[in-house]
């Protein structure tokens, strides 16, 4: 199995999608702000974690023309 978990998925496709999830990874990082400390932290938790990330990549796949149901 590759990084990402998508079966057969050629090599330098992969290595794209996950320079692509990088970005998606610093984006995210960047967006994390706001007034209430714990909300901050939260938020900061919840996106090291690595949650939330099969909408991100279904987008960054659909560029490639690669369809992930």
């Amino acid at each position: 199995m590759n990084q990402i978990g998508i079966p057969n998925l050629d090599k330098k496709l992969e290595a794209s999608l996950i320079a692509d999830m990088v970005k998606v990874e610093e984006l995210m990082r960047s967006h994390i702000q706001g007034d209430y400390p714990l909300v901050v932290e939260t938020s900061r938790h919840l996106v090291e974690a690595g949650g939330k990330r099969l909408r991100p990549l279904k987008l960054v796949a659909k560029d490639f023309d690669l369809y992930l149901p």
